[in-house]
């Protein structure tokens, strides 16, 4: 009887234990919604949104001009201007924009009307920032991550600590509740997420480009990709980075330490009950910033994106832990927590959050981190409907040829520019022009016909240049194999396209498989010409040639065979619309 009755015991506890799939969502209710609150802290990341807002210069911007110097057939609406159809808003909305995105801004710094605060700026920020990313084939990151961030905050109640709306509240003596610590504490996860998730993404794609074979890591891939970047910049590489680039060990571990460091932050994210450790792994998101500015000279990322920072450092247990060492911070502490910690609110049992509160706020983090992680692993390229949420491939594709273990030349790819003005073209504006263009050549020709507008406008507007030609050249690096200093030079580069003040020339090619002829079919595509000859030629694996192509013309098509290997197609043209009437091109590349 007595065995019946433990075995009957076990069965029992058997029958109520929980399933593996409720112990995870118990696991993801605690991490997300018990344990402690972060009021505090999650006030502390608002104002770090606020200030990421008001230096990074989003809201500063002379948007009148800005629509001014742009190219209308260059634009292409992404993230929230899709809504607004095909052609450019109006400037007044986004002037409008600008300046309730300031005031907004300072009000969530001081913490008055901060919910409405908040998600204001939010809708003025995505306007300014789809707006600048509107005009480009591929958009720049500095302020996706804002914008993902400050999503998470729409939400939260980041007004309750440190605010102008807690200390009226408390002089006014107006009741106050205590709220659940879940209130605050999913918020300030996701928003951690949301600022470790980029750096970790680059992760992902410097590791993948190598088939997680370390590739980028251990390779002269990096001492090729800081040549490249000073080159592009127009000046010599400061001290730090020639001597980075001067010994094989420095640069593989410079990179080893670039995905050490990028890695951290996501880490920190995990380690919410170890205060000092988290902080620690999210300082590598500063130091990141740090090694932007003083090794690859990118430092305006770090204007805007150190505010976030402060998403890394538990705040109240920082000002708890601060108030039981100095008596004197107390008081002043007391201001600084939220409502819930005020004489009218102790002693009352904490909210318990509701069922369908957990359920919405659970669901709006699943959907926010999955779109997030299915759109950063998947789409190296920019999806324009995606916008803020983007990937972070940068610097990922590895510079250096198989076998990594030797030492050889790259051949990079890149663009050269003749710029011819009536009064001379000052150093300024040339480096504008290779930092923003520098890859321009090797897109198609529609695109660089609208972008070469657009930087002859911007030339003429805010360079106060008159503009008489501008020359676009493909062009083909090369850097020197280590040991040599790793200073590009050009190997190959001839015209692209050309625009002057009376129009645009340009030649492009696009070749694809003909399965019937089992040859390749090249076709010409060309704008300006008036009655054109071609002659066709390749160079063959960016360093062979140029040679003949051998082929025949069927209509305006022509076909050819091609050996292993890659080709670049040499073009040379005929036509009485060109200087002197022939003229070199580079078309596409056929792999």
């Amino acid at each position: 009887m007595a065995g019946g009755g433990v075995q009957d015991e076990r069965a029992g506890n058997a029958a109520r234990a929980p399933s593996i799939g409720g112990r995870i969502l118990a696991a993801l209710y605690r991490y997300w919604f018990g344990g402690h609150g972060f009021p505090l802290s999650l006030a502390m990341v608002r104002i770090g949104v606020a200030l990421f807002v008001l230096c990074s210069g989003l809201v500063a911007e002379d948007y009148a001009l800005l629509l001014q110097t742009q190219n209308p057939e260059a634009y292409r609406p992404r993230g929230i201007l899709i809504l607004f159809g095909a052609h450019v808003p109006p400037a007044a909305l986004f002037t409008t924009a600008s300046k309730v995105g300031t005031i907004t801004a300072w009000l969530m710094v001081v913490g008055l009307f901060t919910r409405t605060a908040v998600a204001v700026n939010f809708i003025c920020n995505l306007l300014l920032a789809s707006l600048t990313v509107s005009f480009t084939a591929h958009w720049g990151h500095m302020y996706s991550i804002l914008l993902t961030t400050q999503m998470a905050l729409v939400w939260a109640r980041s007004g309750d600590a440190l605010s102008l709306d807690a200390f009226l509240r408390h002089v006014l003596r107006r009741p106050v509740t205590n709220r659940a610590p879940g209130v605050y504490r999913w918020p300030l996860l996701l928003a951690q997420f949301a600022v470790a998730l980029p750096f970790a993404n680059a992760v992902w794609w410097k590791l993948h480009s190598d088939g997680f074979g370390l590739g980028w890591i251990f390779s002269d891939n990096l001492r090729h990709t800081l040549a490249v970047q000073y080159f592009v910049l127009g000046r010599e590489p400061p001290a730090l980075v020639a001597w980075i680039m001067a010994r094989r060990w420095r640069y593989t571990a410079t990179a080893l330490g670039n995905v050490l460091s990028q890695t951290a932050p996501l880490t920190a994210c995990f380690l919410i009950r170890y205060p000092v450790v988290r902080a620690l792994c999210g300082g590598f998101y500063c130091l990141e910033l740090l090694g932007l500015c003083s090794v690859m000279s990118l430092c305006g990322f770090g204007q805007g994106w150190i505010w976030l920072s402060v998403v890394f450092v538990d705040w109240d247990r920082l000002l708890a832990w601060l108030g039981r060492r100095f008596p004197s911070i107390r008081k002043w502490a007391s201001l600084a927590v939220p409502a819930a910690e005020t004489e009218s609110a102790r002693g009352q049992a904490p909210q318990r959050l509701s069922r369908l509160y957990v359920r919405l706020a659970g669901a709006f983090v699943a959907a926010f981190l999955g779109f997030w992680v299915l759109v950063g692993v998947h789409n190296v390229g920019d999806v324009d409907w995606t916008y803020p949420f983007t990937s972070y491939p940068l610097f990922f594709a590895i510079r250096a040829k198989k076998p990594y273990s030797e030492h050889q030349t790259w051949e990079q790819y890149g663009t050269l520019f003749d710029l011819e003005a009536e009064s001379p073209v000052s150093e300024e504006a040339r480096g504008w022009v290779y930092r923003s263009y520098w890859s321009l050549s090797w897109y198609d020709l529609q695109y660089v016909q609208e972008q070469s507008v657009q930087m002859w406008n911007h030339l003429e507007k805010g360079f106060r240049l008159k503009m008489k030609r501008i020359a676009i050249k493909k062009t083909v690096h090369q850097i020197p194999a280590y040991p040599a200093f790793p200073r590009p030079a050009p190997l190959h580069s001839e015209l692209k396209a050309i625009l002057t003040a009376g129009g645009f020339i340009g030649v492009g090619t696009a070749v694809e498989w003909d399965p019937t002829m089992q040859r390749n079919r090249l076709a010409i595509r060309s704008i300006g010409l008036i009655d054109p000859r071609f002659e066709l030629g390749y160079i063959r694996e960016k360093t062979d040639g140029p040679h003949p192509l051998p082929g025949f013309w069927k209509g305006d098509k022509y076909y050819f065979a091609k050996e292993p290997g890659n080709y670049l197609i040499v073009v040379d043209v005929t036509d009485r619309s060109l200087p002197g009437g022939h003229a070199r091109f580079f078309g596409d590349e056929v792999w």
